[in-house]
């Protein structure tokens, strides 16, 4: 399916867009957890079942996720820098509007943003940044609903610390009524698991 393409896409955006200021460059295998024992909490507030959930390490610095949703319909990828937090320049990359259609555009995705439905994502309690929205793949039936954001997750812990965003998450998930799932839910209550 198309989908499966479009997934393979969205996999090399999140591995490209690592924080290059790490001594090894390398990322651990990605193992299998459950939900108790991810990065965050997504299967807590996700409308839809995440079937499985990966992680990748390196150098205990920086942590990727994979959360794949029922049906192989969608995957929400992060990855966070732990003890440190992302620059400047992904921030203000998270915070335009069009980078959700660059995010399309990099996994070779056709997809066709219905402007107004462009949201931006709003943690309940931490900052965040970013935008999702809803859109159709051309050759699919299906809506998709989009996201690429940034979250502050924890304290600050340096004094040097100019509150930047300590992850960074990309999402896409197609489906017949894709509307009609809250995922706003899941984006306002992300959180560290």
């Amino acid at each position: 399916m198309h989908l499966k393409k479009i997934i393979t896409g969205l996999s090399l955006i999140i591995a490209l867009s690592a924080c290059q200021t790490q001594r090894n460059m390398e990322f651990s295998e990605w193992r299998a957890v459950d939900a108790e024992n991810a990065d965050l909490n997504i299967a807590e507030f996700s409308p839809v079942k995440i079937t499985s959930i990966a992680l990748q390490d390196r150098d205990n610095r920086v942590r990727n996720s994979k959360y794949h949703f029922e049906g192989k319909n969608g995957i929400l990828q992060a990855q966070r820098v732990m003890g440190a937090w992302f620059n400047v320049q992904t921030e203000n990359e998270i915070r335009s509007k069009d980078a959700i259609n660059k995010l399309a555009k990099n996994a070779n995705l056709t997809l066709h943003i219905d402007e107004s439905s462009v949201q931006k994502i709003n943690h309940r309690s931490q900052k965040s940044i970013g935008y999702y929205a809803y859109g159709t793949v051309v050759g699919m039936q299906e809506e998709c609903i989009v996201a690429y954001g940034g979250y502050r997750l924890r304290p600050t812990a340096y004094d040097n610390d100019m509150n930047y965003v300590d992850t960074v998450i990309d999402f896409l998930y197609c489906a017949k009524n894709v509307r009609k799932k809250d995922f706003n839910k899941m984006f306002r209550n992300l959180n560290l698991n």
